[in-house]
Order: structure tokens, then C-alpha cells, then sequence
């Protein structure tokens, strides 16, 4: 699956999966539902989104440019490269594209509530930004209880000519850099539905959400 964009627009969304947090009467996304929203958002440099509330935590990942990202006025600001993510606990958030170039950044949205008085273990409301950052090369995936469920998010890193096995269960990957096969060919900002293996015709970075 390979939405498309328009690059001559100052922002640009592509449903994937779910749907829209403002548009709940909308068609479902192309892929399967697995309980969250997943959705690319495109703009040009320097643009981005302004303040917007959500009432769950919402995870971020750059996918070709660095972003910055905000909390309400006054609140924590920090930067999230190319491959890394954040997950914002629920509140007012806005972000920009720091790069200069078209940009575009990946949001995964859980379908069900998250916090409760704006509080979950491990990404609260008071704890700083380096708590809210994952990089892509920290090996350290990020695990999200949801009460009726759960969310994972890691990474996996190829060689060119390294082939490897996935758990295909409920698994969704995005290819962030680089050119694999499943089965078909695909290249950056590819994404497949349970895949049950990727080879490498070029080092590649791929986000895994199970």
C-alpha cells in the first residue's frame, strides 16, 4: 500500500488504517483494522500542524525529515529525527517540519482510551522529553498497555543481501529507508500487512507495529 500525496500543499493527509480522528463518518482505510488510526500527514518545509487536542497518547514518526514538536504554549518542545518516534501523552500538541524538503511523519492513534486523568506508566504528563523520544537505533522498542490490548513498536535494520523471519500476527510494517521483498518489492514509505519475511536488496529501515 503506497498513498498518495500532493507535494504542492501545505499539508497533505493519507488514511491508512482506521479512520480520521475528525472525520469518524469516513470510509475505513485500505487496511485491515487492528484497534488504531494509522496515517501519513505530507508538508512542505516548515510547515506543519497546528495546536490540536487529543484525549489518548498519539505516537509520531518522522519518516524522511526532522520534526519538532510542541506542547500547548508554554509546555516541552524537542526534536524527533528521520526513523525515531514520540509518543505524546494526551493534550494539546502541534508539530513542523524542520527539514527542507517535502516531509512526511507517520501517526499511529489507538482506537480505544489510553490515559486516565492524563497519566499511563512510562509516558505521563510530567516526564521529560527524553522519556517521551525512542530512536530507531536505541534497540528499544516501545510497548503501550491499552487495558484491552496492547500496542509494540520497534524497529528492524537490514543489510543488503540479509534476509529475515517475521511473527506476521496483526503486524504492520512501514519502510522508513532502503528496498525489501516479501514477496513483492518495496522501497520507502512502502507499507505491508503481515509480512512473514523481508530480503534486503539495499540496507533498509523498517518500523514494525504489532
Amino acid at each position: 500500500c503506497r498513498p498518495g500525496m500532493q507535494q504542492d500543499c501545505d499539508r497533505t493527509t493519507a488514511l491508512l488504517m482506521g479512520r480520521t480522528v475528525n472525520h469518524q463518518d469516513d470510509p475505513l482505510g485500505p487496511l485491515e483494522c487492528y484497534g488504531y488510526n494509522l496515517t501519513y500527514t505530507a508538508m512542505g518545509p516548515m510547515k506543519g500542524h497546528a495546536l490540536q487536542r487529543h484525549s489518548n497518547v498519539e505516537i509520531f514518526v518522522p519518516l524522511d525529515s526532522p520534526f519538532d514538536f510542541a506542547c500547548g504554549s508554554g509546555g516541552w518542545q524537542v526534536r524527533v529525527d528521520a526513523g525515531d518516534l514520540i509518543a505524546v501523552p494526551s493534550g494539546v500538541t502541534s508539530y513542523k517540519n524542520l527539514g527542507g524538503s517535502l516531509g512526511r511523519v507517520l501517526s499511529i492513534l489507538p482506537g480505544r482510551p489510553t490515559m486516565e486523568d492524563g497519566k499511563e506508566p512510562g509516558i505521563g504528563t510530567n516526564d521529560s522529553n527524553d522519556r517521551l523520544v525512542k530512536k530507531h537505533d536505541s534497540g528499544q522498542p516501545l510497548h503501550l498497555d491499552l487495558g484491552q490490548g496492547w500496542l509494540e513498536i520497534d524497529w528492524l535494520h537490514l543489510k543488503r543481501g540479509e534476509q529475515t523471519q517475521l511473527d506476521k500476527a496483526e503486524t504492520v510494517a512501514v519502510v522508513i529507508s532502503g528496498a525489501v521483498s516479501c514477496g513483492e518489492a518495496l522501497q520507502a514509505l512502502d507499507v505491508v500487512q503481515q509480512p512473514s519475511f523481508f530480503s534486503a536488496a539495499a540496507d533498509s529501515l523498517i518500523l514494525l507495529i504489532k
